[in-house]
């Protein structure tokens, strides 16, 4: 599975786990924000598809519920490297 796809998968998760997903030209990366009791999260597209889905993993993983989510295996695997790291 490409990363474009992984990438594309951590937003359908994040949706589901009731983040906003803002995909904006930043130019000094994104991250996690709470905006008024919604937690939001805010992709440069300035950064590399890889360096997106790494943002979104380590946003992911840190969140408890991450595990009861139903997701395809190689986005566990990366997840848990990512973890690991």
């Amino acid at each position: 599975m490409n990363s474009l796809t992984l990438l594309e998968e951590t937003f359908r998760i994040a949706r589901r786990l009731g983040y906003g997903i803002r995909q904006e030209w930043i130019g000094s990366g994104g991250g996690l924000c709470e905006v008024r009791g919604r937690r939001w999260i805010f992709v440069d597209l300035s950064q590399s598809v890889s360096e997106q889905l790494a943002m979104m993993a380590q946003i992911l993983g840190r969140d408890p519920r991450i595990d009861q989510v139903t997701m395809s295996e190689a986005l566990r695997s990366y997840l848990h490297s990512r973890r690991a790291a």
